[in-house]
Protein backbone atom coordinates (compact mmCIF):
# COMPACT_ATOMS: atom_id res chain seq x y z
CA UNK A 1 0.00 0.00 0.00
CA UNK A 2 1.53 3.63 -1.02
CA UNK A 3 0.27 6.26 1.84
CA UNK A 4 1.35 9.39 2.07
CA UNK A 5 1.96 11.54 5.05
CA UNK A 6 2.37 14.76 5.69
CA UNK A 7 2.69 16.16 9.37
CA UNK A 8 5.61 14.87 11.14
CA UNK A 9 5.37 16.86 14.30
CA UNK A 10 4.72 15.54 17.67
CA UNK A 11 2.28 13.22 17.35
CA UNK A 12 2.81 12.48 13.17
CA UNK A 13 6.47 11.39 13.31
CA UNK A 14 6.11 8.75 15.78
CA UNK A 15 2.71 7.54 14.03
CA UNK A 16 4.38 7.86 10.82
CA UNK A 17 7.50 5.69 12.14
CA UNK A 18 4.79 2.95 13.19
CA UNK A 19 3.62 2.87 9.53
CA UNK A 20 7.27 2.83 8.27
CA UNK A 21 7.27 -0.42 11.05
CA UNK A 22 4.93 -2.07 9.69
CA UNK A 23 5.12 -2.34 6.13
CA UNK A 24 3.67 0.20 4.66
CA UNK A 25 5.52 2.01 1.64
CA UNK A 26 5.13 5.88 3.01
CA UNK A 27 6.44 8.48 1.38
CA UNK A 28 6.10 11.74 3.60
CA UNK A 29 6.57 15.28 3.43
CA UNK A 30 6.91 18.07 6.90
CA UNK A 31 8.22 21.68 6.60
CA UNK A 32 10.92 20.86 8.51
CA UNK A 33 13.69 18.18 7.23
CA UNK A 34 15.08 16.75 10.74
CA UNK A 35 11.50 14.48 10.92
CA UNK A 36 11.97 13.74 7.29
CA UNK A 37 15.32 12.80 7.67
CA UNK A 38 14.81 9.92 10.62
CA UNK A 39 11.62 8.49 9.01
CA UNK A 40 13.76 8.37 5.77
CA UNK A 41 16.01 6.54 7.99
CA UNK A 42 13.36 4.28 8.68
CA UNK A 43 12.86 3.41 5.21
CA UNK A 44 10.38 6.09 4.19
CA UNK A 45 10.33 8.02 0.65
CA UNK A 46 10.79 11.88 1.55
CA UNK A 47 8.55 14.31 -1.08
CA UNK A 48 10.26 17.36 -2.18
CA UNK A 49 7.05 19.23 -1.30
CA UNK A 50 3.29 18.77 0.04
CA UNK A 51 2.41 18.80 -3.77
CA UNK A 52 3.99 15.65 -4.69
CA UNK A 53 3.37 13.72 -1.59
CA UNK A 54 -0.77 13.87 -2.18
CA UNK A 55 -0.33 13.45 -6.12
CA UNK A 56 2.20 10.01 -5.41
CA UNK A 57 -0.03 8.42 -3.29
CA UNK A 58 -3.59 7.35 -3.61
CA UNK A 59 -4.06 8.13 0.23
CA UNK A 60 -2.82 10.69 2.57
CA UNK A 61 -2.73 11.27 5.89
CA UNK A 62 -2.77 14.30 7.53
CA UNK A 63 -1.19 14.98 10.50
CA UNK A 64 -1.69 18.76 10.92
CA UNK A 65 -1.90 21.38 13.78
CA UNK A 66 -4.40 23.76 12.59
CA UNK A 67 -7.16 24.48 10.04
CA UNK A 68 -4.78 27.01 8.02
CA UNK A 69 -2.45 24.44 8.09
CA UNK A 70 -4.89 21.73 6.50
CA UNK A 71 -5.40 24.46 4.28
CA UNK A 72 -2.70 25.54 3.17
CA UNK A 73 -1.49 21.71 2.47
CA UNK A 74 -4.66 20.61 -0.02
CA UNK A 75 -4.08 24.13 -1.35
CA UNK A 76 -7.78 24.84 -0.69
CA UNK A 77 -8.99 27.79 -2.64
CA UNK A 78 -6.62 27.48 -5.64
CA UNK A 79 -6.92 25.25 -9.01
CA UNK A 80 -4.42 23.44 -7.48
CA UNK A 81 -6.99 21.77 -4.94
CA UNK A 82 -8.79 19.45 -7.01
CA UNK A 83 -5.47 17.87 -8.74
CA UNK A 84 -4.15 17.26 -5.23
CA UNK A 85 -7.26 15.54 -3.82
CA UNK A 86 -9.34 13.85 -6.78
CA UNK A 87 -9.06 10.57 -7.22
CA UNK A 88 -7.41 10.59 -3.60
CA UNK A 89 -8.63 9.44 -0.07
CA UNK A 90 -8.00 11.93 2.05
CA UNK A 91 -7.92 10.82 6.04
CA UNK A 92 -8.02 14.29 8.21
CA UNK A 93 -5.95 13.03 11.83
CA UNK A 94 -5.94 16.66 13.14
CA UNK A 95 -8.40 17.88 15.78
CA UNK A 96 -10.47 20.66 13.61
CA UNK A 97 -13.79 22.38 14.11
CA UNK A 98 -17.12 20.14 13.22
CA UNK A 99 -17.58 23.19 10.43
CA UNK A 100 -14.08 22.89 9.40
CA UNK A 101 -14.58 19.25 8.24
CA UNK A 102 -17.48 19.26 7.01
CA UNK A 103 -16.46 22.07 4.44
CA UNK A 104 -13.55 20.00 3.59
CA UNK A 105 -15.26 17.10 3.21
CA UNK A 106 -17.85 18.90 0.56
CA UNK A 107 -14.82 20.46 -1.26
CA UNK A 108 -13.10 17.35 -1.55
CA UNK A 109 -16.01 14.99 -2.54
CA UNK A 110 -16.93 17.93 -4.94
CA UNK A 111 -14.02 17.21 -7.01
CA UNK A 112 -13.98 13.55 -6.64
CA UNK A 113 -11.92 12.86 -3.98
CA UNK A 114 -12.60 10.56 -0.64
CA UNK A 115 -12.48 12.08 2.83
CA UNK A 116 -12.25 10.58 6.45
CA UNK A 117 -12.33 12.47 9.18
CA UNK A 118 -10.21 10.80 11.98
CA UNK A 119 -8.93 12.36 14.61
CA UNK A 120 -6.50 10.58 17.33
CA UNK A 121 -7.13 11.10 20.92
CA UNK A 122 -3.82 10.54 22.98
CA UNK A 123 -0.01 11.73 23.08
CA UNK A 124 3.17 11.45 22.05
CA UNK A 125 3.66 8.36 23.99
CA UNK A 126 0.75 6.61 22.70
CA UNK A 127 1.58 7.39 19.34
CA UNK A 128 5.13 6.18 20.01
CA UNK A 129 3.55 2.56 21.47
CA UNK A 130 0.67 2.35 18.77
CA UNK A 131 -1.69 3.01 21.00
CA UNK A 132 -3.67 6.25 19.95
CA UNK A 133 -7.59 6.23 19.70
CA UNK A 134 -8.78 7.40 16.60
CA UNK A 135 -12.31 8.33 16.20
CA UNK A 136 -13.20 7.50 12.50
CA UNK A 137 -16.04 8.91 10.40
CA UNK A 138 -16.58 8.98 6.51
CA UNK A 139 -17.98 6.60 3.90
CA UNK A 140 -18.17 3.01 4.88
CA UNK A 141 -16.10 1.30 2.43
CA UNK A 142 -13.72 4.30 3.25
CA UNK A 143 -13.78 4.21 7.17
CA UNK A 144 -12.86 0.39 7.06
CA UNK A 145 -9.84 0.54 4.97
CA UNK A 146 -8.33 3.23 7.36
CA UNK A 147 -9.47 0.70 9.96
Amino acid sequence: MDVAFIGLGHMGEPMAANLVGAGVRLSVWNRSVPAEERIAALGARVESSARDALRGSPTALLMLANEAAVDHVLERGTVEFRHNVAGRLIVHMGTTSPDFSRGLATEIREVGGRYVEAPVSGSRTPAESGALVGMVAGDSDDVEFVR
